[in-house]
């Protein structure tokens, strides 16, 4: 059983830091998309 828990705790660790890295580049693409539109007015 504990095993099983660490597992879905080791998981969820991994879940969260992918979360983290998409929303990085999705902030990084959105800054990058705001500058060229503003760049190009």
């Amino acid at each position: 059983m504990p095993e099983a828990v660490a597992g879905m705790l080791q998981v969820a660790a991994l879940r969260r830091r992918l979360n983290l890295l998409y929303t990085l580049q999705f902030t990084m693409l959105l800054l990058v998309f705001v500058l060229g539109v503003y760049k190009f007015q």
